[in-house]
């Protein structure tokens, strides 16, 4: 697998797992990082942590001190060789739990706002949510001022007796549901933050130890991460013979820190994680069972995917009764058929997915392929490893767009259920959304009321980018990342269809997928041409000409600031004949920072590369005298 295949399939497997919707497993997503890094040690994915912000009604916040992610171990030889570079002993081992972290931000004790982990330096400002969840005080029961770090959580029994009846699938997928929507359905008072970390420089003197830290907490009136504490060497025991099916809500694996803070922090920490604290994480839960049937199902992307109905097991908690085949070629290669027995695992404790037959049963019914799409009945054709439905007007691939432009243009309000009845009542193209009058809503969602809401978020989205506008067509290979490649190179939606396959070949990350893509937008014109009636582009801003060579081709970014004297840096980095990059890399000339003694990712990187680090004055300075 190449670099740019492999930070693709990365890239996707992570803003998946952010939004609840994992596809593929930790161990499967640990494997590939591992191998990009042997590929790409330097590889800008490697310092990416958690997803981006959401693109929400939300307030964006950033955080006080940068959120890094953990260093794992899976192997008892792994965690020994981590354990040496301990200089104590002592280790405090807790619950990684498997939920959505977010951070409360506490002034003189009292509540200030709550935000996501985000990408680790922004997220979203969700205060609103949070306050209905149990374990978060809005008034500590000391002074405090500084972030608890925590993680939301969905126990099961509220999960099997409130979220089941409405048709969630899993405990995570629920957490990362409801905390960035609005409490319609009254659930949200039942996910519970347990706090796990406090990050202030008010707790020097208060916090030594790892120990210190818990008793800190609960001294604040607030639960605290069960956790154990213990030599080093009795970790790997511990950690074989921890039944976690005992624990009330999800769990991925162990967080192992060493005791000592001090100790901790002299370890240092990557772009990606602290040296001091690791995760060990659990294998995949699994377990044999039956196959009683196989049924085809149409997917949104228009392929037709098998999922076989199993004897019912228990896994991680769940009970779980069908699990994905992935594809035609995966059942011909096991030779899976109905009545064999097969391995199920979950992935990421989320997606159970059948990954090996263990024994041939005794039916012979086989495996039949289908051969025309169960929803239009159209002939299927092969594409790779997947069966697919080139009708575009099929009735699931019409679903597909549509959700595809709600879920791009974050449209509050239409969920699945909601756009199916939509769907139904002939509102089946994203044009017709905005086109539709309010009294057509009302009678599709049979309420005046969500109608006039669902118009008014409608009206909200009429300005779109172009790169958004693009991804929103429902065309393989072109979601927001190459739609935003495409803006930034074409920079119009005009000189975007005037361009041919080569054009986009020769932009960076489109590559072997150009013919696709201009082959998908020629199909996609008469929904280009109706949405044009209905929405407008915003102009994409030309970069400032330059005015003098005072930058001289230099290179620049910037931390902790975007403006001086408001005015945007960029502009004037370009104004003067310089250059904007977006990250620390080799080729930086200079980084443009707020705070020197505020140890960013950014700024380590630039320390550890040699680039030159500038202040504000300094930076102004560079321009008005050369």
């Amino acid at each position: 697998m190449t670099t740019e295949e492999l930070v693709k399939r990365l890239e996707e497997a992570s803003a998946a797992y952010y939004n609840g919707e994992a596809i593929m497993s930790d161990a499967e997503f640990d494997a590939l990082r591992d191998q990009l890094i042997e590929q790409a040690p330097d590889h800008p994915f490697l310092k990416v942590v958690g997803a981006p912000a959401t693109d929400s009604a939300w307030e964006k916040r950033t955080h006080t001190t940068t959120m890094l992610s953990q260093d794992k171990v899976n192997t008892k030889e792994e965690w020994e060789h981590w354990a040496k570079k301990m200089q104590s002993k002592k280790v405090a081992l807790s619950h990684k739990i498997d939920g959505a972290t977010v951070v409360l931000t506490y002034a003189d004790g009292d509540l200030q706002y709550a935000v996501t982990r985000g990408d680790g330096f922004e997220g979203d400002d969700i205060t609103p949510n949070v306050l209905k969840m149990q374990g978060v005080k809005t008034k500590l029961d000391r002074p405090f001022t500084g972030d608890i770090r925590g993680e939301i959580v969905l126990p099961f029994t509220a999960f099997d007796e409130h979220f089941v009846p409405l048709g969630y699938m899993n405990p995570r997928n629920s957490v990362n549901v409801m905390k960035d929507q609005k409490d319609k359905n009254g659930l949200v008072k039942y996910l519970k933050v347990i706090p796990f970390e406090v990050v202030s420089p008010e707790t020097n003197g208060d916090i030594q130890t790892e120990e210190d830290m818990e008793k800190f907490v609960k001294e604040l009136g607030l639960n605290y991460v069960d956790t154990w504490y213990m030599d080093a060497d009795q970790v790997w025991d511990f950690f074989e013979q921890f039944d976690r099916n005992a624990v009330p809500y999800l769990l991925d694996g162990m967080i192992a820190r060493i005791c000592d803070i001090a100790e901790q922090k002299a370890m240092g920490f990557t772009s990606h994680h602290p040296n001091g604290s690791v995760a060990i994480k659990f294998e995949a839960e699994g377990a044999q069972t039956t196959i009683l049937n196989i049924e085809w199902n149409l997917g949104l992307s228009g392929r037709v995917c098998p999922v076989a109905n199993i004897e019912m097991i228990e896994l991680a908690g769940a009970k779980i009764r069908r699990a994905t085949l992935h594809n035609p070629d995966f059942i011909a290669e096991h030779n899976i058929e109905v009545g064999d027995k097969v391995f199920i695992i979950r992935a990421n404790d989320v997606i159970p997915k059948v990954i090996s037959l263990i024994a041939k049963g005794d039916s012979d019914i086989g495996t039949m392929m289908p051969t025309h799409c169960p929803k239009c009945e159209a002939e299927l054709v092969k594409e790779g490893a997947h069966l697919t439905c080139p009708n575009e007007s099929c009735e699931g691939r019409v679903f597909g767009t549509m959700m595809k432009w709600i879920k791009v243009h974050k449209l509050l309000g239409f969920g699945r259920t909601r756009m199916r009845d939509i769907v139904a009542a002939g509102i089946n193209t994203p044009d017709k959304l905005y086109s539709c009058t309010q009294e057509e809503l009302a009678a599709a969602v049979n309420s005046t009321r969500i109608a006039e809401k669902l118009k008014e978020e409608l009206e909200k989205a009429k300005e779109v980018e172009l790169g958004k506008f693009l991804a929103g067509l429902h065309i393989d290979h072109l979601g927001r990342k190459n739609g935003k490649r495409l803006q930034d190179k074409f920079r119009t939606l005009k000189a975007v269809l005037e361009a041919t396959p080569y054009h986009f070949a020769e932009v960076p990350g489109i590559g072997q997928t150009a013919e696709a893509i201009w082959t998908g937008l020629d199909e996609k014109m008469p929904l280009i041409v109706a949405l044009l009636e209905q929405v407008s582009i915003k102009e994409v801003e030309e970069e400032v000409a330059a005015t003098s060579n005072a930058l001289d081709g230099k290179k620049f970014c910037m931390t902790g600031l975007r403006k001086i004297n408001d005015q945007p840096i960029a502009d004037m980095v370009y104004a003067n004949g310089g250059k904007v990059a977006s990250g620390v890399s080799k080729g930086l000339d200079y980084l443009i920072v707020k705070n020197k003694d505020k140890l960013t990712n950014k700024l380590k990187k630039a320390l550890d590369l040699g680039v030159v680090l500038l202040s504000p004055e300094e930076f102004l300075e560079m321009i008005n005298h050369g």
